[in-house]
């Protein structure tokens, strides 16, 4: 359960070769994706779970 809990709240650090994360850049830069997704679907709720994980995944690739 740690491990999820520090995955959602962004508390690890997102490291590679090129760019370094710190956690709370990390969750910032999520956090706002996120909410660039949802806006992006016109502001419907109910998939704020998906959002946040396609936030991450890009983040995580550097499309972001």
């Amino acid at each position: 359960m740690k491990k999820i809990l520090k995955r959602m709240t962004g508390r690890t650090t997102t490291k590679n070769r090129k760019n370094s994360l710190s956690g709370d850049e990390f969750f910032a830069k999520v956090q706002q994706k996120a909410f660039e997704l949802y806006e992006k679907r016109g502001f419907t709720s109910g998939n704020e779970w998906s959002d946040w994980f396609e936030a991450e995944k890009l983040v995580k690739s550097g499309k972001f």
